[in-house]
């Protein structure tokens, strides 16, 4: 005699096939919230970096107006563009990247390599607008080439980041 509720009658009676059915229901609809998570985790941090990348830019313009004023022979007017609107804007830009806490590992990675993109234009200003300061020709170039490359690293963090897929 086969006891009630046994696995051997479970296939005649339909309770398996129903278990199994509910089982995989559950399954996917878990993954389904997983996957929406996800997305939704993913969308924020894009969102959040883009921001972070408009301010980079705008932050760039006002770079760029510097190194008009110095190619002018301006400049006392390029560094104090540099120290009164560039600098504090950039340290508001690193504040931010550095309160941000990412949703997915792909923010995670793309922040840190902001920060240090950040802090190094950061700091660079600073230097730059040393330079322009002291009339040093020389110090000058070398800060304006400091620039670019900066602003290099800028651009393939951008192409990276149009690249990239976001991960958890």
């Amino acid at each position: 005699m086969i006891a009630r509720g046994s696995p051997d009658t479970w296939g005649t009676s339909g309770v398996r096939p129903r278990l199994c059915a509910a089982a995989l229901i559950a399954l996917v609809a878990a993954a389904g919230c997983r996957s929406d998570a996800r997305a939704a985790a993913c969308a924020s941090d894009r969102a959040q970096v883009q921001q972070l990348v408009d301010e980079d830019k705008r932050i760039d313009k006002l770079l760029h107006q510097a190194d008009v004023a110095a190619s002018k022979g301006q400049g006392a007017e390029a560094a104090s563009l540099i120290t009164s609107r560039a600098a504090p804007s950039e340290k508001e830009v690193l504040q931010r990247a550095r309160g941000w806490n990412p949703a997915s590992r792909w923010g995670r990675d793309i922040r840190a390599e902001m920060i240090a993109l950040i802090e190094a234009r950061s700091k660079s200003m600073t230097d730059y607008a040393d330079a322009l300061r002291s009339d040093d020709l020389k110090r000058v170039v070398e800060q304006m080439e400091a620039q670019h490359k900066l602003e290099q690293r800028a651009v393939e963090l951008e192409a990276k980041l149009a690249a990239a897929a976001c991960s958890e």
